[in-house]
């Protein structure tokens, strides 16, 4: 054997290490990840943080009681709540799992649920006559930054969002709709719908 093929083959070798060590790393930081946000200090860390966050830019109770991956990689939340300025309840959700394939997301081809699972929906929507504004307007307006102004001359040109929705359940949805400039005053209390 030469010592050109000896050398290629360590360095072969060494390669196969490196790549097997990082896809290694990888790994153990995406369990460790997973580990950390299912743990009740990561969930405590992510929820006050986000809760913090948004209470204070919209100046409203908001708060979540669970957030956090299942171990078939689904996203579930529980608890969550929004009051509106006249501190009645604008949003409650108990429970919310959901399964969103997140490469198709990410490469912008198309939105792709495969699960949703969504029990316990209370929402009280209102269009004041008054100010001809919605009940949850404030929050809209409490996110748009004064520099997302765009100029209305030439409207840009985009390519429709495709969505793909798998299996769907949804269990006791108390919606409540007051809409006074339009007259419309309508309720949805459903049992269960899949």
């Amino acid at each position: 054997m030469t010592s050109s093929t000896s050398r290629l083959k360590k360095l072969s070798l060494k390669a196969l290490k490196l790549i097997a060590w990082t896809i290694g790393i990888i790994i153990v930081l995406f369990i460790s990840l997973v580990l950390v946000i299912r743990s009740e200090s990561g969930q405590n860390l992510i929820i006050g943080e986000a809760t913090s966050f948004v209470s204070k830019k919209i100046d409203t109770p908001f708060s979540i009681d669970r957030i956090f991956l299942t171990f078939t990689g689904n996203l579930q939340l529980e608890g969550l709540y929004l009051e509106d300025q006249q501190s009645d309840t604008l949003l409650y959700s108990k429970s919310l799992e959901a399964s969103v394939a997140l490469l198709p997301l990410i490469n912008g081809e198309t939105i792709s649920i495969n699960l949703v699972d969504w029990n316990g929906l209370t929402a009280r929507v209102k269009r004041s006559e008054e100010t001809n504004n919605f009940n949850f307007d404030y929050i809209i307006e409490a996110f748009v930054s004064e520099s997302s102004n765009t100029s209305q001359d030439e409207p840009s040109e985009s390519t429709p969002l495709t969505i793909d929705v798998g299996s769907v359940t949804l269990t006791a949805f108390d919606l409540k709709y007051v809409d006074e400039v339009l007259g419309i005053d309508s309720e949805l209390d459903l049992g269960e719908l899949i």
